[in-house]
């Protein structure tokens, strides 16, 4: 490069005092080319005219003689013209020698002086440009413009170069503060022959080195700018001891050449990112052959097509179920064709004896004993407790081919024995880490123990049959909790997690585990031994569930018996105070709300559970050790027995943390564990990790997550527990503890399932009873068309969250009329009677018709005829005639629309009017009182009935009753109306028309009667 410069700068033409830095030898090198070309035309010009003509010619005006010349000139008789004779004089005055005759070159004479005057006034308008560019060169008319060609020229072509960034700016640095074109031109050889110098020395290196340039360097190192190869040389200096690992590089190019494998080599050498992304490019290179190879060996895979394999594991479901029902079906069969016949005698005719008898029946021990084998031919399934078969079973009386003990736990091998005697097979059924039986009686035993007794220390039937050695098989899959959270502790403390618990997709209403810490509240350790404010608390929480989730059942247990009553208390005061929800406590017969302590919660579960503690801080602030049942042996039994009550949602009531109980101070393991379940409750998570919990990778689901992700999705990966893992879930944006979607790949976790049941039916079918939207995604179809998958993936996301909405409608729907009930109040039958709403009936439309594809005019007259039939009528009521009418199951923001403006015109044509929400006939002005006993539930709502209908049926109760008191006319107007039950909503409407009323001035208040004003 610096040659190249030298090389330019020694070609440059003289350039003192020239501008050489300027940037108009770019931006206006038209006006300079044109001002030169102007100067070189008026020099050869002169040039041409100096013989011909005087110095002074060139300053005559000479237009009017050419007009004359072109005028006359060719005229014989031109010689007679005096304008002809005068000009031909004033012509031959500037002439040096004899004007020709011949007319053409006296014309060029002319036009050459023209030519020159424009010349010279184009050079003038230059003039400044010219001076500041060219300095001393710029002579005006006398420069040399040649010279000054060769000037503009050479640093226009520089000042390009500069711009285009072929040379440096300094080479304009450099013309213009050196003008010595033979310096530089001494430079360019003396660079020249060091340059070679340095080419033979490093080729020398080169060569010395065996070193093949070319490799690295395309066209050789001595291509290469100076810098590259001294970095080169210096890394070489610095690194000598480094020539191993060029040995060892060599060894390993020559072993790949071996192998056919040059090309790696040389992407190595060439790609700058070869140190970073060379291996994972060959791995993905093995990876895609191994795939290759894989699905073409493998039948399974290349035959695999998702909608067919979707359609044979359809097929399955539906045949396994079948088979279920197909063996129930053989049982039933089986045991109908051993039912004795009526006409048999024996035990038979004594069963048909005791039937025939209306009174003084056998008792049932003497009945079993007699007619035992026919009642269990009739009744092979006996389903009692240990004590009954003792007390209604005589010992040889039956036998059982299986006894199966279930809560086995409870049971106590002394009232087994009498089960297991009659059996040929045992099954034991329960939970070792739940509560024994009481011992609260075994003291009063001690003196008939015997030496050989192997009943007596064993608590219970379970325990008997594992000492003894009895097969085992854990029921691992876990259904009662709706949350893992709410078996999540148990799962790990208790039963090593071992358990199968199946993820909770959330709700938009908590689920799950719930901690409320109590500052405030203290602990009266030395008189009630209650926590009055922790009790007060709990009350509240039972009132706040009953107001907004009475769909929900509920239970409360308290650590103790004391604080257990003080709950009970607290609860009955706010019961009094709020009556109106009474109906909470009275409702869910199958299971009612209870208040329990810990002893006593066995067996029990709800939806929720409300946990009060009640120990904790004193204050003096000090904690003792000391937690009721839980210091006791097994105490964490009970807790264990606690924890797991709710289906749903617990929560947890105290004035401690995990943090405030040090377990140096107590050994009791039900204190342990009350330590990390308040940790859990607290912080969603255990107090001491697992690392054994390590979870495999899964590359294609971290694929199909990161595809989701790219679009914009919160994407959850293994979610559950370490017994189950649901692959993927698609989380809602709305409501982060809610998933919107659950994805099952076909990976690890499918493939490791025991069977095809459990892994295609059985998995699938609770995960969807729990409440979640599935989406099975195969691998095989991801790999052959990732986008096409997406897609349905992205489609399937999408229908999920409209299907969430809906049973978010839905299910607030749910809540509030299920609340509303709670609330209701009976009402007594009104003696007034009206007559039944007439609902109109429209004929089925066509389907394959949306509704605005139907003509307008023919549904103005559907709005017509349903207005005429029901009216005053609600326009959603209206709305939902149609919609049914034409197979729709929702009404759409174009459908409502169309009927608006339906409507519209029906009321332009005076046949309807419109008056708020609700349409009347044009002419009608009262409105008539309809019991809407026989509509449907969507129908039957206060707000679709128009208010002068509800105070029109108030006027007529009042009429017929006379005088009533407010209090009776609510319900008689719910009964008129078609309301089963007195709800607030109806009392509301029904106070707002009596208020109506009254301003009117149709009725009037007489202490506390209404009467009619005639």
């Amino acid at each position: 490069m610096l040659i190249a410069l030298f090389d330019i700068a020694g070609k440059a033409p003289q350039l003192d005092n020239v501008d050489v830095l300027s940037k108009k030898w770019i931006t206006e090198q038209e006006d300079i080319r044109e001002f030169i070309e102007a100067g070189e035309r008026l020099s050869a010009i002169y040039r041409q005219y100096e013989s011909v003509l005087l110095p002074e010619a060139w300053e005559q005006e000479v237009l009017a003689i050419r007009q004359c010349l072109m005028s006359h000139g060719r005229k014989w008789y031109r010689f007679l013209i005096s304008d002809y004779r005068k000009s031909t004089k004033q012509l031959a005055v500037i002439c040096r020698t004899t004007l020709p005759d011949d007319i053409n070159t006296r014309l060029n004479y002319v036009n050459a002086i023209l030519e020159v005057k424009r010349l010279r006034k184009s050079l003038l308008e230059y003039q400044d440009l010219a001076e500041k560019l060219f300095g001393t060169t710029w002579k005006r008319e006398k420069s040399d413009f040649v010279t000054m060609t060769r000037i503009a020229a050479f640093l226009s072509q520089v000042h390009q170069d500069v711009l285009e960034e072929k040379y440096p700016a300094c080479l304009l640095s450099y013309l213009n503060r050196y003008n010595e074109p033979s310096v530089a031109q001494n430079n360019v050889k003396v660079l020249t022959d060091l340059l070679e110098q340095q080419h033979r020395k490093s080729r020398e290196v080169l060569e010395r080195l065996a070193y093949d340039d070319q490799k690295k360097f395309e066209k050789g190192l001595l291509a290469e700018d100076f810098s590259i190869q001294l970095d080169l040389l210096n890394r070489w200096n610095n690194n000598f001891v480094e020539i191993n690992d060029a040995i060892a590089w060599n060894n390993l190019t020559q072993q790949a050449e071996e192998l056919d494998l040059k090309r790696i080599t040389v992407v190595a050498q060439f790609w700058p990112e070869a140190k970073d992304h060379l291996k994972t490019a060959l791995q993905k290179t093995w990876y895609e052959l191994l795939i290759e190879q894989v699905m073409f060996n493998e039948p399974a895979l290349r035959k695999f097509e998702k909608n067919s394999h979707e359609e044979t594991l359809s097929k399955f479901k539906k045949l396994d179920l079948l088979n279920q029902q197909y063996h129930r079906a053989l049982v039933a069969l089986k045991h109908w064709e051993d039912i004795p016949r009526q006409e048999a005698g024996g035990q038979v005719n004594v069963l048909r004896t005791e039937f025939n008898k209306k009174a003084r029946h056998m008792p049932i021990r003497r009945l079993m004993q007699e007619a035992g084998l026919a009642i269990q031919a009739i009744k092979p399934v006996f389903m009692m407790s240990p004590l009954s078969i003792a007390n209604f079973l005589p010992p040889s009386s039956v036998d059982f081919d299986l006894v199966i003990f279930d809560e086995a736990s409870q049971v106590r091998p002394v009232e087994a024995i009498g089960a297991i005697l009659r059996a040929k097979q045992l099954v034991v059924v329960g939970d070792s880490k739940q509560l024994p039986p009481t011992s609260f009686f075994d003291t009063m035993n001690n003196d008939l123990e015997e030496e050989e007794n192997i009943t007596a220390d064993v608590q219970s039937i379970l325990g008997l049959c594992e000492g003894q050695g009895a097969s085992q098989s854990m029921l691992r899959w876990h259904y009662r909790s709706r949350h893992e959270a709410l078996i999540g502790l148990s799962n790990r403390e208790f039963y090593e997690n071992k358990l199968v618990v199946f993820p909770s997709p959330g709700s938009a209403f908590h689920m799950g585990l719930k901690y409320h810490y109590l500052e405030n509240a203290l602990y009266d350790r030395g008189k009630t031994r209650t926590n009055p404010l922790e009790a007060e608390a709990v009350a509240d929480a039972v009132m706040s569930h009953a107001a907004e989730h009475a769909h929900l059942t509920l239970g409360v247990v308290a650590f103790s018996s004391t604080q257990m009553q003080a709950i009970q208390l607290a609860l009955e005061i706010r019961r009094r105070k709020q009556p109106e929800m009474e109906g909470f406590f009275k409702s869910h017969s199958n299971e009612p709300f209870f208040i329990k302590n810990l002893e006593n919660v066995q067996g029990d579960e709800r939806d929720v559970i409300f946990i009060s503690v009640g120990y904790g801080r004193s204050e003096d602030d000090k904690l003792l050790m000391n937690f009721g049942p839980l210091n006791n042996d097994g105490g964490e039994r009970r807790l264990n027995v606690l924890i797991t009550r709710a289906k749903m949602r617990c929560e947890v009531f105290t004035n401690i943390t995990a943090e405030d109980i040090d377990l140096n101070r107590s050994n009791k393991r039900g204190i342990y564990t009350l330590k990390r379940f308040l940790y859990f409750a607290q912080h969603g998570d255990f107090l001491a990790k697992d690392e054994s919990e390590l979870v495999a990778k899964t590359p294609f689901e971290d694929l199909v997550k990161s595809s989701l992700e790219e679009k914009g999705y919160h994407v959850r990966k293994n979610v559950g527990t370490a017994g189950f893992y649901l692959d993927l879930a698609v989380i809602d944006s709305k409501y982060p503890d809610r998933y919107i979607l659950g994805i099952q790949c076909d990976g690890e976790n499918y493939a490791k399932a025991r069977s095809a049941r459990d892994r295609d039916r059985l998995r699938e079918q609770v995960l969807t009873n729990m409440g979640w939207n599935l989406y099975r995604v195969w691998s095989v179809s991801w790999y052959r068309n990732p986008a096409r998958e997406l897609q349905a993936l992205l489609e399937a996301i999408e229908e999920a969250q409209g299907k969430s909405l809906m049973e978010d409608v839905s299910e607030a729907t749910y809540r509030e009329e299920f609340t509303d009930l709670m609330r209701e109040e009976l009402v007594e039958p009104s003696s007034a009677s009206f007559e039944l709403y007439e609902i109109a009936e429209l004929p089925k439309m066509s389907s394959s018709l949306n509704l605005h594809q139907h003509p307008l005019e023919e549904i103005v007259e559907w709005v017509e005829y349903i207005v005429k039939i029901e009216g005053p009528i609600h326009f959603e009521e209206m709305a939902r005639r149609i919609v049914n009418a034409v197979g729709v199951s929702k009404l759409g923001a174009r459908m409502r629309d169309t009927l608006t403006i339906a409507s519209h015109l029906a009321e332009k044509k005076r046949t309807i009017r419109r008056v708020g929400d609700f349409l009347w006939r044009g002419k009608q002005n009262e409105p008539p009182v309809r019991d809407r006993t026989n509509l449907p539930a969507t129908s039957k709502k206060i707000q679709y009935i128009a208010p002068e209908e509800i105070a029109f049926a108030v006027l007529q109760i009042i009429d017929r009753s006379i005088a009533i008191v407010p209090e009776a006319l609510f319900p008689l107007v719910s009964r008129a109306l078609g309301f089963g039950r007195l709800t607030e909503e109806v009392r509301n409407e029904v106070a707002r028309a009596i208020e109506l009323l009254v301003e009117q001035g149709k009725v009037k208040s007489e202490g506390d009667l209404l009467k009619l004003i005639s």
